[in-house]
């Protein structure tokens, strides 16, 4: 459910960022091809130096199995071999099967800002439209197949796209449609309604399906479009209460800072200590791992971006080809 929100979030904040580059062009003229070249410019300083860094430290000291997937590892194409198989069960990929989620974004970003750039204006709900029902009939089609392995439905990009194109239609509207949102916004009862298909197929599937098959098909569309409702309102200002205070307070904001390497490292830490926790005692004191491991975690993650991170994104505003 984390990574759905987060699929979501990204084709909201990538669809935004180019259609406004997009309505730039428009207005002042420019090239397409080089606003799609300074688009990926940006996004590779913004992913690929701790990514390759921590891929290149993991790969030397040995610790996690890099070596024998670092093919995969180098062309973040790790989805596509996990979707071949009973790959999920495999534990000598648990030290970085997180990065999946990381791989199928970068696959978005491959065709995505062609979709935008290229596609009239007019058009483009249609294409969202077909976008979703894509994802949908991929997952579908891949439940009814033995050649890809069970997690195909759940990490082979096709089968992602409508968490990233719902998240693109919130863009869209938020941009170009925003009295249109905030009447929906207005409609609580949407909401749960949403809460109450997304529970009653979850249950419905659990009965026909194993979870694992059943949660891929409908539950993750359905969601998505939750997803869709909590980023729509946090857009919109409309929340209150606890959860505004929740959503602003420092703490959180920094957390959301240092975010990305909170994603990238913390899966690398949980497995080393597995590696080195061997103690019975220390085996069974799951809160206080649970402590030790978020806090260095956030220690790691702190690092990174004040050394690495936040040094390039100050460099990145400056980075483009005219």
């Amino acid at each position: 459910m984390g990574v759905n929100l987060f699929f979501v979030l990204s084709g909201f904040l990538i669809t935004r960022i180019l259609l406004l580059e997009k309505d730039r062009i428009e207005e002042i003229g420019g090239h397409k091809c080089k606003s799609i070249f300074n688009f990926y410019l940006r996004r590779s300083l913004r992913i690929f130096p701790i990514y390759y860094l921590s891929i290149a430290i993991l790969f030397l000291i040995n610790l996690v199995p890099v070596r024998t997937f670092i093919f995969y590892l180098l062309t973040y194409s790790l989805n596509i071999k996990l979707s071949f198989g009973d790959a999920f069960s495999l534990k000598s990929e648990n030290g970085f099967i997180h990065l999946w989620s990381l791989c199928v974004e970068e696959q978005f970003y491959l065709f995505f800002p062609f979709f935008i750039f290229f596609l009239p204006k007019q058009f483009l709900k249609i294409g969202f439209s077909f976008l979703i029902a894509f994802a949908l009939a991929t997952r579908f089609i891949l439940s009814r197949q033995s050649y890809f392995g069970i997690n195909a439905l759940y990490v082979f990009t096709p089968a992602c796209l409508d968490a990233f194109i719902i998240g693109s239609v919130l863009a869209y509207l938020f941009l170009y449609e925003r009295d249109f949102l905030t009447r929906i916004m207005s409609k609580e009862i949407l909401l749960y309604a949403l809460i109450l298909l997304f529970i009653t197929s979850i249950y419905f599937n659990s009965l026909v399906n194993t979870y694992t098959e059943g949660r891929t098909v409908m539950d993750r569309f359905l969601f998505s479009l939750c997803c869709f409702w909590i980023i729509a309102k946090a857009i919109l200002n409309r929340f209150s209460g606890l959860m505004k205070l929740i959503l602003e307070n420092r703490v959180i904001i920094y957390l959301g800072k240092i975010s990305y390497g909170l994603y990238l490292y913390h899966f690398y830490l949980i497995y080393l200590f597995k590696q080195f926790s061997k103690d019975e005692k220390l085996n069974g004191l799951i809160f206080e791992k649970g402590i030790l491991l978020l806090s260095l975690s956030v220690l790691i993650s702190s690092i990174s971006w004040f050394l690495i991170e936040r040094p390039i994104i100050k460099m990145k505003s400056k980075v483009y080809v005219n």
